[in-house]
């Protein structure tokens, strides 16, 4: 029997539930488990986000004068959102950078795997060869 006949054979012997076999052509990689959005909230082709904004005053259409007090009270509240804009500004900065370095171990780690999976199928290989170490006798 023959390894490949062999392969396929214990695989129709194996858990049916299994879709994915060597005797259908499948594999044991979950395209939907591999595809997913490493996070439901992040921004994909599938999930654009939502596209919010921040307004601390309301848009003025219309023209007006504005007393002592109103004009004072502004000038306070955009002191204060000024700095709460330079400390939002170097939060989203260590926020992009902590992505940043995710996406840097992601990498890492997939090509870690990349290769533990390509030297699995060249051991595989290698013991799938036939070996013509055979001493042949003399003629």
């Amino acid at each position: 029997m023959g390894i490949l006949a062999r392969i396929t054979s214990a695989a129709k012997s194996s858990n049916k539930s299994n879709e994915s076999s060597l005797s259908t052509g499948g594999h044991g990689i979950d395209k939907n488990r591999v595809l997913a959005p490493t996070d439901p909230n992040v921004v994909n082709p599938v999930n654009a986000g939502t596209w919010e904004t921040v307004r601390t005053a309301p848009v003025n259409h219309t023209p007006r004068y504005f007393n002592k007090a109103e004009a004072d009270a502004l000038k306070q509240v955009a002191v204060q959102k000024r700095e709460e804009a330079r400390q939002a500004k170097r939060a989203y900065k260590s926020l992009r950078k902590l992505e940043e370095s995710d996406a840097q171990v992601h990498t890492a780690h997939r090509t870690y795997i990349k290769g533990v999976a390509d030297n699995e199928l060249t051991k595989k290989r290698s013991d799938a060869k036939p070996n013509f170490a055979f001493t042949r006798a003399a003629p």
